[in-house]
């Protein structure tokens, strides 16, 4: 997440600020369910100010179900917080989806093998 400065239109203008979500290794936004997608769209204005960076701190996280091969979708919940001056106001909340749990599956040909060599020892 990061923020961009823009000017305002004349010299005595305010400036104003557009706050940005984006995965750091495609470059694309996340949706509204917290994946990442070519579609999303991102870059929401946020009040004039001090440009100071948002804060986000981790307000919940979750795992789904396990699917056919064992892997699930974990979901953390982030609230955003504008510093402003001498306070704190939250200004909004995102998700970031992810896959957990079994990533892959091997097969070993030998378990049985393997099975009785285990109960021998």
């Amino acid at each position: 997440m990061f923020d961009t400065l823009t000017p305002g239109q004349g010299l005595c203008a305010a400036t104003f600020m557009r706050s940005y979500v984006l995965d750091a290794l495609s470059g694309f936004a996340l949706d509204d369910g917290g994946a990442v997608a070519a579609d999303a769209t991102t870059g929401e204005l946020v009040l004039t100010g001090l440009p100071m960076p948002p804060l986000l701190i981790e307000t919940g996280s979750a795992a789904g179900g396990r699917n056919a091969t064992g892997g699930a979708t974990a979901t953390t919940t982030f609230a955003i917080l504008r510093p402003q001056s001498g306070s704190v106001t939250a200004v909004g909340k995102t998700r970031i989806s992810f896959a957990a749990k079994r990533l892959g599956w091997r097969e070993v040909a030998n378990w049985q093998e393997l099975h009785e060599a285990a109960r021998k020892k």
